[in-house]
């Protein structure tokens, strides 16, 4: 064989191992992130065709597996948690809100005052 087609073997395995590792790191973040699992979203995030992870006997299963799993799960749990998430921004939006009326109030107080004495 030559040099150039043992290089092109090489290239390829190593495109190979990195398209594998891209894949299993994106399926760890998802993971982490409790993001929606399928071959779509894992295909983007990885950055590979979903033909290739199809193609992938071990990623192929894991996906299938998690993506099981999630169907299993209480999607309530998930939306009560999203609305939760909501409702504490919202809260303290609120008193961010309030903080800033009160500045509000006491520097309208001392403008009045000022004019007050003026007239």
């Amino acid at each position: 064989m030559s040099k150039q087609i043992t290089a092109l073997k090489q290239a390829a395995i190593k495109k190979q191992e990195e398209a594998f590792s891209r894949a299993n790191l994106a399926l760890k973040k998802m993971i982490s992130e409790k993001s929606l699992i399928n071959f779509e979203q894992v295909a983007l995030k990885a950055k590979v065709s979903k033909n290739w992870l199809y193609n992938q006997a071990e990623l192929r299963k894991r996906i299938e597996s998690l993506r099981s799993q999630q169907r299993t799960e209480k999607p309530k749990d998930n939306i009560i948690k999203k609305y939760e998430d909501i409702i504490v921004g919202l809260k303290t939006r609120i008193k961010i809100f309030e903080m800033e009326l009160k500045q509000r109030d006491t520097q309208n107080e001392a403008l009045y005052g000022k004019w007050f004495e003026k007239n």
